[in-house]
């Protein structure tokens, strides 16, 4: 055997031998509806097959209204009804285990956590309110140990009486949290310390929106050169080119989230990208939709259509974390629709559905190994 084909067959037997992606996941739904019901339900899906299957409800949390997943993929938080509720994934079935609970602010509506996943972020919508939890080294939660109490009023005076962040998020490098602010009509930028978990409002400390716009969510580019903020009571997405040194968003353009031709009652919900940054999608709560934009070079947004969530009140959504399938929740409804997406246009095709969900909110996928 000559040098070339003995590297010809090692290389052959080092792909065989390295594990395949995950295409089977542990995917988690959270529901509110303001009664007494459990409040995560457990499907089983995969990606090969496009279907699911119901695993589980965990009795120990009734209402939940945001998830999110610890970077190990180990545990898994949820907020609703005034508290923080944290658990541990059970590493062969994915099931839920309590570990412990810890007290909000007034009305918290997203919880996130940090790049190093020792610090848990809070945003309280009535409370007007952001927090800082800590988190041990099994994942349970320790008390908040930081509250910052946003200030900022706006033109809507239903919606806009007084501050409300709607979302808590950090940057892809860590340094920056970002909060979008209902309320105050603005996105607040702090600097995070990860090393303590402490917040201090940046220079400057964000961005005003367009007074009644209302932003609520938040998405960055995996570029990290750009963000976009979906206005929930104007029904537009506003692009911003970011500054990773400075944590300055400047704002770039913003594009209607509806069709022209559209008049009736709307509040858009939830925004994000697929992993590759080529296209753009936003929940429309109202015309029950998801908008899709392709994402352009210089940051900027091409509509692409509209897709009917073929329910009510769509809600959150999540991408696939390979960026194949879309999932939207349509808390109205109870049905979850689930999307291929089109590699080439990012037009949506509908794959699935699951039924008989009570009040869904929330999605996230975990993958199996």
């Amino acid at each position: 055997m000559n040098k070339l084909q003995h590297i010809f067959y090692l290389l052959v037997f080092l792909t065989l031998s390295l594990p395949a992606f995950s295409q089977k996941y542990n995917v988690y739904i959270s529901s509110y509806s303001g009664d007494h019901d459990k409040g995560i339900s457990q499907y089983k899906f995969s990606e090969n097959t496009g279907k699911f299957h119901f695993v589980t409800k965990p009795d120990s949390v009734q209402n939940s209204s945001y998830l999110c997943l610890h970077p190990s993929g180990r545990y898994l938080y949820s907020v609703a009804s005034g508290e923080i509720t944290a658990f541990s994934i059970d590493g062969r079935s994915g099931e839920l285990i309590l570990l412990n609970k810890q007290d909000t602010d007034k009305g918290p509506c997203y919880v996130a956590i940090d790049h190093t996943g020792n610090w848990i972020l809070v945003s309280n919508y009535s409370g007007g309110s952001i927090q800082v939890f800590p988190v041990d080294k099994q994942g349970a939660l320790g008390a908040s140990q930081q509250l910052i109490r946003h200030e900022g009023s706006s033109i809507n005076k239903n919606r806009q009486e007084g501050p409300h962040p709607h979302m808590i998020m950090t940057s892809p490098d860590n340094k920056y949290v970002i909060v979008p602010d209902l309320g105050a009509d603005k996105i607040f930028v702090y600097k995070l310390n990860s090393k303590s978990g402490t917040l201090k409002p940046n220079d400057p400390n964000g961005v005003q929106a367009t007074p009644g716009a209302g932003p609520r969510h938040f998405a960055f580019h995996p570029n990290n050169k750009f963000g976009y903020v979906l206005n929930e009571l104007n029904s537009t997405v506003t692009a911003y080119s970011w500054d990773e040194q400075s944590g300055i968003l400047t704002t770039l353009e913003t594009e209607n989230l509806l069709p022209e031709d559209f008049t009736d009652y709307n509040k858009s919900a939830d925004i994000h990208l697929t992993p590759d940054g080529q296209f753009l999608y936003a929940t429309n709560r109202g015309h029950n939709s998801i908008t899709a934009f392709q994402v352009m070079d210089d940051g900027y947004l091409k509509l692409i259509s509209h897709f009917p969530t073929k329910g009510e009140t769509p809600r959150n959504f999540v991408i696939s974390p390979r960026g194949k399938y879309l999932m939207v929740a349509n808390k109205g409804t109870g049905n979850i629709i689930m999307y291929k997406i089109d590699p080439k246009t990012g037009r949506l095709i509908f794959e699935n559905e699951i039924l008989n969900l009570i009040a869904p909110q929330c999605i996230k996928m975990l993958p199996i190994e």
